[in-house]
C-alpha cells in the first residue's frame, strides 16, 4: 500500500523535496485537492482522463464526484469539437520542436485540413511536436488566420498538446 502511495505521490507532487517533506510530516491531501493538482500538473491528456476519472470512482466527496464527472464530460466535448473540421474552416498546423525551443519561435512545419493526418506527420518526426487549430476567412484575395486558442502554452518534451477552444489539452504522444 505504501508503494502505491509513493506512486500516487510522485504523480501529482514532482518535486521529490517537498515528496520527502510531507512523507515525513504525514501531509495528506484531500480528493479536491488531488483533483487540483491533476487538473495542472502537466500529465498527457489521457492520463489526466484517467487519473481523475478513477478519483472520481473512488471519493467519498459527492459534491467532488459531481463536479468531475461535469468537468471529465465537458473536456471530452472539447476535444472532439477540436478534431472536427467538416466544412474546412479551419486549419491545423504543425509545429515540430526538434531544438527542445519555446514553440512561438517555431515556424510551422506543415498545414493540414484534419487533425489526424496532422497528428500521424507529427509522429513520424520523432521529435516533440504541437498541433494548432486556426479560423480561415477570406478577405478579397487574402487569407487571414486567426488562431483558436487561449490558454497557456505549456509544453513538455514528447507530449503533445492541443489548444482547442480555448483551452489547452494534451495527448500522449
Amino acid at each position: 500500500m505504501a508503494n502505491k502511495n509513493n506512486d500516487e505521490l510522485s504523480l501529482i507532487v514532482p518535486s521529490e523535496y517537498v515528496r520527502n517533506y510531507m512523507q515525513t510530516t504525514g501531509w495528506r491531501f484531500t480528493d479536491a485537492q488531488k483533483a487540483t493538482l491533476l487538473m495542472y500538473g502537466g500529465l498527457t491528456l489521457k492520463e489526466q482522463y484517467a487519473h481523475l476519472q478513477a478519483l472520481q470512482e473512488s471519493t467519498s466527496d459527492q459534491e467532488l464526484k459531481e463536479r468531475l464527472a461535469r468537468y471529465l464530460d465537458t473536456e471530452a466535448l472539447k476535444f472532439q469539437a477540436f478534431k472536427e473540421n467538416p466544412d474546412r474552416a479551419y486549419i491545423y498546423i504543425l509545429k515540430v520542436n526538434d531544438d527542445n525551443e519555446s514553440y512561438s519561435n517555431i515556424m510551422p512545419e506543415e498545414y493540414f485540413f484534419d487533425f489526424e493526418t496532422a497528428c500521424e506527420c507529427g509522429h513520424e518526426t520523432g521529435q516533440p511536436f504541437k498541433v494548432e487549430k486556426y479560423l480561415v476567412t477570406v478577405s478579397g484575395l487574402t487569407a487571414v488566420m486567426f488562431p483558436v486558442l487561449h490558454g497557456l502554452n505549456l509544453i513538455r518534451r514528447a507530449k503533445l498538446y492541443i489548444f482547442a477552444e480555448g483551452f489547452l489539452m494534451k495527448m500522449e504522444k
